[in-house]
């Protein structure tokens, strides 16, 4: 099964991934969390270094402009870690294809032998394209998350395909509260029952 999740910057795409990976490994479960920009951060990395890796992962750090990526722009400006994937991610796909990096996620999760694979920052409609066509040969499906007091400035229409809408509680990531809430949200959709 593969869970795409997508949503507005900060709405917990990548949290509620590694959450739910969590919960399913402690259940016996292989789960992985894989995101379409880890070639791109990859790549990054061995250009700028290994800490590039961990800041552009960094909640905190990510958007932090530095001197050393401004390299990587026109006008000399300095750039965050979340610029310069951007900026060499949009040279890419210029170069290559806009499904670049679909090609190689469709390649990752077809040689992964998990159970669970989720997919923390659909963001593109091409990307969305890969849950919603059969591109894939396991069962997908793709939620769009949203959490209160969020902008949702994540609006793409799928047309008439299925995903899911799921609305996140205002509450502590880290309660038991939460992770029941994410329990009883995604187990239906998962096809696990029983999940403690």
């Amino acid at each position: 099964m593969v869970v795409g999740f997508g949503g507005s910057i900060g709405v917990g795409k990548t949290t509620n991934s590694h959450l739910l990976s969590r919960i399913l490994k402690e259940n016996g479960y292989d789960s992985e969390v894989f995101s379409f920009a880890d070639p791109l951060r990859s790549f990054c990395s061995e250009l700028l270094g290994k800490d590039f890796l961990a800041l552009s992962k960094d909640r905190e750090q990510k958007d932090v402009a530095k001197e050393c990526y401004s390299v990587f722009s026109d006008t000399g400006k300095w750039l965050s870690p979340r610029d310069v994937l951007k900026a060499v991610g949009s040279s890419i796909r210029a170069s290559f294809s806009d499904d670049i990096f679909c090609t190689l996620m469709t390649k990752r999760i077809e040689d992964s032998s998990c159970d669970f694979i989720f997919v923390d920052d659909v963001r593109w409609p091409v990307e969305a394209g890969l849950f919603l066509d059969d591109s894939l040969s396991r069962d997908r499906f793709l939620v769009s998350l949203f959490r209160d007091g969020v902008e949702n400035s994540w609006d793409y229409n799928f047309g008439t395909c299925d995903y899911e809408i799921v609305t996140l509680p205002e509450a502590d990531i880290n309660s038991e509260a939460y992770r029941d809430f994410l329990i009883s949200s995604f187990s239906g959709y998962l096809g696990v029952r029983g999940l403690i």
